[in-house]
């Protein structure tokens, strides 16, 4: 009930309820589009953890002549100019997939607002995100062109120095942001490896 009252009084769920969106977090990639210009017009793009869709939306909304393809493990409602794959991005079959629906080609941009599923047990937790936010990494050096971007949400706390020295091996350029419409109590980041070695 606590978490439900937080939810309905947060002004980005109403903005986002207001302006059409299928969740506040549309807002974290517009805050980090607009400052680093990640989604340009011919982008090939991969959205990992997708689903309910809204940062699918964003980039549907600023392509022109690209490329998405959004991987989700839950359903998600049909965007336009989105191709959906419903499965594990960890999973190798999911894998060929992508690529087969952006034309055989690698990806210019990768983004993920992927999660753990929340076990209370914040370390544990923190573990979680950090070993997922590695896997995307390696899964990088697979489906992302060279010189390409991969933007990721990862939580802070152990484990986390270690993720940014993988980061700064595959990538020349790494940035953490926190957007405004993250929460201040949560502990995630967002990890930005540009120009891919």
């Amino acid at each position: 009930m606590h978490w439900r009252k937080n939810q309905t009084e947060d002004v980005y769920y109403q903005k986002a309820k207001e302006d059409g969106y299928r969740s506040r977090a549309i807002y974290k990639l517009i805050e980090i589009d607009d400052k680093y210009k990640l989604v340009k017009p011919n982008s090939m793009i991969l959205d990992i953890g997708s689903a309910p869709g809204s940062w699918s939306q964003l980039v549907s909304k600023r392509l022109k002549s690209g490329n998405c393809v959004a991987v989700d493990i839950h359903p998600m409602t049909d965007i336009a100019n989105i191709n959906f794959i419903c499965g594990d991005i960890f999973h190798e079959k999911v894998l060929e997939k992508a690529l087969e629906l952006n034309q055989n080609q690698k990806f210019t941009l990768v983004i993920s607002d992927i999660a753990p599923t929340v076990s209370g047990i914040k370390d544990a937790d923190v573990l979680r995100s950090v070993g997922m936010a590695e896997e995307l990494c390696e899964i990088c050096n697979e489906l992302l062109v060279i010189n390409g971007s991969f933007l990721t949400k990862v939580f802070q706390g152990p484990g986390f120095d270690d993720f940014l020295k993988l980061m700064r091996r595959s990538f020349k350029t790494v940035r953490i942001t926190k957007p405004s419409a993250s929460r201040p109590e949560s502990r995630e980041v967002y990890v930005l490896g540009q120009l891919k070695r």
